[in-house]
């Protein structure tokens, strides 16, 4: 049989001390006891427990204290909207650069590699070595391209188009001036255009087109995309595909 004698006497402050001294040798190995704030009042019923919790509430608040001091002290940063990334422009020893964008080639490599990676994870992969290609900025990407068609490419469109006897005074808007329907001409428009697709042009334009798609897939890295849909028509869902050309 298990007995145990309880006390109604009420604790001493002879019994409270060497309580403190026995649990802060014996029992408290890490010296909770004597590294306290303040002892505990056994009379009152604290406990170890009570302890740690004290000792927990004093370290969040220096914490607490540590960060509010550290951010005072720090410049101020502009807040960006949630899942915005900052600017990433090139590097300053390219600034000069302007629009006129620099040759991969002459950045640096980790640059190269970032955009690279860049592009393939959030935008459309790109031949980063393509002959006249220049970047602008890194993130977001702007590159261009110089002499991407020849200026015989362009002349020979420009003659299909012409010849096609499709070329008609561009319009606009049924809200812009006064029509039932659709779009409606008007003096303010003093161009010229037409809708390029398949078989509209006539064979010499088709071929163009078809050069100019297939050179910007090789450019796009389609082989390493999505498939691609048909010129012109909704594609599937991912899928890439180019608008009609005008």
């Amino acid at each position: 049989m298990l007995t145990t004698a309880v006390s109604s006497d009420p604790p001493t402050v002879e019994t409270v001390a060497d309580a403190a001294a026995l649990l802060g040798s014996a029992w408290d190995p890490e010296g909770l006891f004597s590294k306290a704030a303040g002892p505990l009042n056994f009379a009152a019923g604290e406990q170890m427990g009570d302890l740690i919790s004290r000792r927990e509430r004093e370290r969040a608040a220096r914490l607490a204290a540590a960060a509010a001091a550290a951010a005072a002290a720090a410049p101020a940063r502009p807040q960006l909207p949630l899942g915005v990334r900052p600017l990433r422009p090139l590097p300053a020893a390219f600034a000069a650069a302007g629009a006129n964008g620099v040759a991969p080639a002459e950045l640096p490599a980790e640059v190269v590699s970032e955009l690279d990676a860049l592009l393939c994870r959030d935008f459309m992969p790109v031949d980063l070595s393509w002959p006249g290609l220049r970047v602008v900025h890194v993130d977001p990407p702007a590159i261009t391209v110089d002499g991407f068609l020849t200026p015989q490419q362009c002349d020979r469109m420009i003659a299909a188009a012409e010849a096609s006897g499709r070329m008609v005074a561009s319009r606009v808007g049924a809200g812009n001036v006064t029509s039932t329907y659709g779009n409606a001409s008007s003096s303010r428009r003093t161009s010229n255009g037409m809708m390029v697709t398949p078989g509209v042009a006539g064979p010499d334009m088709d071929a163009v087109v078809a050069e100019l798609q297939a050179r910007g897939k090789q450019l796009l890295r389609a082989a390493e995309g999505p498939a691609w849909g048909s010129p012109g028509k909704l594609p599937r869902p991912r899928q890439y595909c180019y608008e009609a050309i005008q």
